[in-house]
């Protein structure tokens, strides 16, 4: 499948309003972590503007958001506009065709393919249809005839008309977002204390000098603490496991910390 990546700043609530710092557009992957390599590729370029502290909300429709700064990735199939050839579906009366394409979706849905799967399957088929398109119309189907709860396991994608700030006229298209959401890395409390810190800092700015400096801090905290580099957060109180603490501790550490660092 092609995929774009879209750098964007702004608020990810308001993608239309956003600004395109940067794009890889029509990147071939074959699976999920092709897109992986793809985003470490920009992490690892000396000017990108992503912060290597805090955590990463991201999401079944393509958003990766830092918590630090307002810089966020956008993962999407490439050429979702592209319209369906009817004639890939047989020579029968148009209507017919398009029951045929619904009856393809229907099956894949019922076997819970997902769209590697899908997109996959019509590799090995001669069709004028772009694949990326057909996968989108994939999605759409799925995502009018169930619940998300029913598909968002499976499907490993999501869609949603929305404004673009790379569409040319500002019109709403059916966006399908690559599921991202095995990339969220919000529960964690290593994160959670980094982001504080950055915050807590008077006209704060993102460098790497205090990126690593932050970084460090919080490693030694926690070790310190004898606190797991993997301890999460919960939103339920007591202790859920033995790398899980409850939010009212988390906010005892949090404010610790911020102390502890401006005492350093």
């Amino acid at each position: 499948m092609l995929i774009d990546i879209y750098c964007l700043k702004g608020n990810p609530q308001k993608i239309e309003q956003a600004e395109i710092v940067g794009s890889l557009i029509r990147k071939q992957v074959l699976k999920f972590d092709d897109i992986l390599d793809l985003i470490a590729g920009i992490y690892q370029d000396a000017n990108s503007p992503f912060p290597y502290i805090g955590n990463v909300h991201a999401s079944t429709n393509g958003l990766v958001v830092p918590s630090v700064g307002n810089y966020f990735f956008w993962v999407i199939l490439s050429k979702t506009s592209d319209v369906i050839v009817l004639d890939d579906f047989g020579a029968a009366l148009t209507n017919n065709r398009i029951s045929v394409l619904n009856n393809i979706c229907t099956r894949a849905a019922g076997e819970k393919n997902s769209i590697w799967d899908f997109a996959s399957k019509w590799s090995l088929t001669h069709h004028k249809t772009s694949t990326e398109r057909l996968v989108s119309y994939y999605v759409y189907f799925v995502k009018n005839h169930f619940e998300a709860d029913d598909y968002a396991s499976w499907l490993k994608a999501d869609g949603y008309f929305v404004q673009a700030p790379f569409d040319e006229y500002m019109s709403k298209y059916h966006y399908t977002g690559i599921d991202m959401s095995s990339l969220d890395s919000s529960d964690r409390l290593s994160g959670m204390l980094e982001t504080a810190i950055f915050r807590s800092i008077p006209n704060n700015r993102i460098s790497q000098a205090l990126q690593k400096e932050i970084h460090r801090f919080v490693s030694e905290y926690m070790k310190y603490r004898k606190l797991p580099a993997d301890t999460t957060v919960s939103e339920k109180s007591g202790r859920k496991g033995e790398n899980v603490i409850s939010t009212g501790r988390m906010e005892s550490l949090k404010n610790d910390a911020i102390l502890n660092y401006s005492r350093r």
